[in-house]
């Protein structure tokens, strides 16, 4: 099940917002964060009680981070921590709407003869 989150990662240097893709299969977990124009692959997996427990680096024009991400999805929304050597940074986000795919008609008007 693929799922999109908007997101807001609380950093030191303030707020940054971006989008987080979840791909989940029974316990594994694979994604992306485009976060600051930067697309960081992160993996991990589901933990009993439903907290994802994620690994990733952090991309940044400064420096990059390795960084362990803990979320809690409740309903829409989903709130968790970052923790990386350097610092500690809070998460918040809501998902986002699924696009139903463009579908054809089944009442397309048809030729009379």
């Amino acid at each position: 099940m693929t799922e999109r989150y908007q997101v807001t990662l609380f950093s030191q240097l303030g707020p940054r917002a971006g989008t987080l893709t979840l791909e989940r299969r029974g316990a594994r977990v694979t994604g992306t964060l485009e976060l600051v124009g930067f697309q960081n692959p992160l993996e991990g997996e589901r933990l009993p009680g439903g907290s994802l427990l994620l690994r990733h680096q952090l991309h940044t024009a400064m420096r990059d981070f390795s960084c362990v991400t803990r979320l809690e999805l409740q309903g829409r929304g989903l709130t968790g921590w970052t923790t990386a050597p350097e610092c500690r940074m809070r998460w918040s986000g809501v998902r986002l709407q699924e696009e139903a795919p463009a579908s054809v008609s089944p009442l397309s008007p048809r030729k009379r003869g």
